[in-house]
């Protein structure tokens, strides 16, 4: 998946569903169990596509019926140009050494 405003501790050796060692948004802040927080992705994934079930079951969903090609074009209008460069938001725990698992991940 990809993702925006978040970074990511991942092991790429571990099961599915135990890969994330920790979250943070972009700010350093840990991302907290049990907390509400705002999401903006696509019909197919709010409806639990690609096995991400746990976005069909969000409160006060807001469909805006904008297309996010359209949202990409406007962007592209506006600023005229993309700055490519990498922010990490997601790094493998496999190539910065041993990590140990955490609860730091939220589900």
């Amino acid at each position: 998946m990809q993702i925006s405003g978040l970074r990511v501790l991942v092991d790429t050796m571990a099961p599915p569903k135990m890969r994330c060692l920790a979250l943070h948004d972009a700010s350093g802040k840990k991302i907290e169990e049990g907390k509400s927080y705002k999401v903006a992705t696509n019909e197919f994934v709010v409806k639990g596509g690609d096995g991400y079930t746990v976005f069909a079951k969000g409160l006060n969903v807001i469909d805006t019926k904008t297309l996010i090609r359209d949202v990409v074009a406007q962007y592209l209008k506006e600023k005229r140009s993309l700055d490519p460069s990498e922010d990490h938001r997601y790094q493998s725990a496999n190539s910065t050494g041993s990590v140990k698992r955490s609860t730091e991940c939220a589900p």
